[in-house]
């Protein structure tokens, strides 16, 4: 089990990342849509299981787009 330190890393890197998607989509807020796309680029078990049913950050990109 993660302890409350791994927890709160993992939690902020994706922030970050979906700041990231905010960004580069030129948006104002983090959206659901920036949170998936951060989810899904990352490199924890969730990411991994999103990308093993097939999700692929270009296509979520252009379906978001």
């Amino acid at each position: 089990m993660l302890n409350s330190l791994q927890k709160s890393s993992a939690s902020n890197d994706i922030l970050l990342s979906a700041q990231k998607f905010k960004t580069e989509f030129g948006d104002k807020f983090v959206s659901i849509e920036h949170l998936i796309l951060a989810l899904a680029n990352s490199k924890d078990t969730v990411g991994k299981m999103m990308r093993d049913t097939g999700m692929k950050i270009d296509e979520l990109k252009k379906a978001i787009q």
